[in-house]
């Protein structure tokens, strides 16, 4: 079971991903198996970096855990991967990494055009790569978190839907880690 931790302490970075390789070559996708997931560029892990070093000079204690939740997507994750990089200088926290596909970008026609580019298998793949360090292999993999989504959203999905959703992610973190709903809400 994961450790409460007090709402007063708990602080929540909202982090989206780095620069992603199909925004600066146009030929990615289409040579790609997996279009819908691209990588991150040499300017996204720096970006990233940085971000992390952001953190680490905002955090007041910076040996506390990190609970890190990611969307499934390759970018999201190395993002992650790359934020603890920038962040720890030498020894430090422990951080935790779960997959929460409730973080998914939404999945309408815009970006997945038809039901059938949804990656269906994404979760499971991604799941297995962290739980064995082969992505985010710098943190500890969290078995023990429950995802507020187990799956990607059914497409299509409304830009509403996709804010509620992240809204539900949003507040199940805080139930995960102090053992229940939070009182007087």
């Amino acid at each position: 079971m994961n450790a409460c931790l007090p709402t007063d302490q708990l602080t929540c970075y909202i982090v989206r991903h780095g620069e992603r390789i199909d925004h600066i070559d146009d030929t990615w996708a289409a040579a790609s198996a997996t279009p819908y997931d691209p990588p991150l560029t040499r300017d996204g892990w720096a970006q990233a970096r940085e971000a992390g070093s952001m953190i680490r000079n905002l955090e007041p204690q910076a040996d506390s855990e990190y609970l890190v939740l990611v969307s499934p997507f390759l970018r999201c994750v190395q993002t992650a991967q790359a934020i603890h990089e920038g962040f720890h200088r030498g020894d430090g926290p422990q951080w935790r990494v779960a997959l929460e596909p409730g973080l998914s970008e939404v999945i309408n026609e815009n970006y997945f055009h038809s039901a059938g580019n949804v990656p269906t298998g994404i979760v499971a793949e991604r799941r297995g790569q962290l739980s064995r360090g082969d992505v985010c292999g710098n943190m500890g993999f969290d078995s023990e978190y429950s995802s507020a989504q187990e799956e990607l959203p059914v497409f299509p999905e409304s830009f509403q839907s996709m804010l509620a959703r992240f809204s539900a992610v949003l507040d199940h973190p805080e139930s995960q880690l102090c053992g229940g709903p939070r009182r007087g809400d």
